[in-house]
Formats: C-alpha cells, sequence, structure tokens
C-alpha cells in the first residue's frame, strides 16, 4: 500500500507486458494476509523497508521466514536506509 512509484509503474507498465508477470501490490502487515495472497505462481516477494514515501516499516524477518517456508525469493529494496548504512 506503500511503494516507490518509479517501481509500481515499472511493475504495471514494462515488466507486467514485457514478460508477462503478475503483481499483488498490498500492505505487508499481516502476515498471514500475505500468506494467504500466495498462489502456486508466486515465485517471490517484494517489499521496500523503510517504504517510499510514508517511510513504513515490514518486519523483514517475519517476511522472510515465511517465504523461504515456501521456497520463495525475497527482494528488500531499502534505498532510504542507505545513506544510515
Amino acid at each position: 500500500d506503500d511503494l516507490y512509484g518509479g517501481t509500481s509503474s515499472y511493475f504495471r507498465q514494462v515488466a507486467t507486458p514485457a514478460a508477462g508477470i503478475d503483481f499483488t501490490f498490498m500492505n505487508l502487515d499481516d502476515i498471514a494476509k500475505v500468506e494467504a495472497a500466495i498462489t502456486p505462481k508466486t515465485k517471490m516477494v517484494w517489499l521496500e523497508s523503510p517504504s517510499n514515501p510514508l517511510l513504513k516499516t515490514t518486519d523483514i524477518r517475519k517476511i522472510t521466514a515465511m517465504a523461504k517456508r515456501r521456497g520463495l525469493i525475497v527482494v528488500v529494496d531499502s534505498t532510504f536506509m542507505s545513506p544510515y548504512l
């Protein structure tokens, strides 16, 4: 529910038409809802933490543990934290 506009545009306007990849955009705060959204076609969970522009944080450990159980790749865009690191 909070994703950098450039990333969202790329997924919707470039990756979907060019590669036939489907995306589900959702709030990752409720791990049960995230898990319920996973389908047999799901291969990856992409998240921003902190998000852009609202700086919402996601529990990366919870998402990663759930994804690992399901054999999924997790990608974390933490661009906003780069200056801190």
